[in-house]
């Protein structure tokens, strides 16, 4: 599904962000990208969703990237929005309405959906990631980790094959909203010590039936020790990057 043949990254000529970099990630797999700050986790993510190199002028890429077969670096971007959906760090960067059920629909509505078709993914993904208490509620009422849910809903009801989540700081109180229990019905592979929006988040897009076929999930993180997350790590901006799964531990 993704291919990262060694790649090299620059912001400027001069500047090393990413060095010989490779990674192959298969379908149905969810993999936690980790490091330090400034290691290169968010960059990882501009190279899978196309912001790099597209968005980033003066910048210096090699090697080849690869998602299902498309270049993100030549493919047009609502063609790749098909493919990759993508949560940013502030998700207040990525709302275009002023209301949360406006929100959820806006990607289908620009897909041109019919109305019928949005109401359902939208009435779906509510279900799927609980988020009964968003609705037809103004943006500006909502929390940090609300905002964060919601962004990542309006990705989810487009259904890509890959979610990029570039969510370095969860802002979800794990018992702000009373779901602090697992839902077994939406996998049940969250430990304890991973933050609920995360939770509701993985579990949601390992289970066959919230999303048909699965679909991968590529998570940046400052998590340090794999003990702390329930699914591989890669950890990037060492001299040997190895990957781990916390479940089999």
């Amino acid at each position: 599904m993704i291919s990262i043949d060694n790649v090299s990254f620059g912001y400027g000529e001069a500047q090393e962000t990413l060095s010989q970099v490779s990674a192959a990630i298969a379908p149905g797999e969810c993999v936690l990208l980790c490091g330090a700050s400034g290691c290169g986790k968010t960059t990882v993510t501009k190279l899978i969703n196309g912001l790099i190199p597209s968005f980033t002028p003066g910048c210096r890429l090699e090697g080849r990237v690869e998602v299902d077969g498309l270049d993100p670096g030549t493919t047009p971007m609502y063609e790749l929005a098909r493919k990759v959906g993508s949560v940013f760090q502030n998700p207040k960067s990525q709302f275009f309405n002023l209301d949360t059920d406006s929100e959820l629909a806006f990607g289908l509505e620009n897909e041109g959906r019919p109305p019928e078709e949005i109401r359902r993914r939208v009435a779906d993904t509510v279900e799927a990631l609980h988020l009964q208490e968003l609705q037809r509620r103004s943006i500006f009422s909502l929390s940090g980790g609300q905002k964060q849910l919601l962004a990542f809903g309006s990705v989810y009801a487009m259904g890509p094959e890959v979610f990029v989540l570039d969510v370095q700081n969860p802002e979800r109180d794990i018992h702000a909203d009373g779901h602090d229990a697992p839902d077994e019905s939406l996998g049940g592979h969250a430990r304890q010590g991973v933050d609920q929006m995360h939770d509701v988040q993985v579990k949601s897009l390992q289970n066959p039936r919230a999303v048909p076929g699965g679909s991968l999930l590529l998570y940046s993180s400052k998590v340090q020790r794999k003990r702390e997350a329930p699914f591989p790590l890669v950890f990037i901006g060492q001299s040997k990057a190895p990957a781990y799964s916390a479940m089999a531990s």
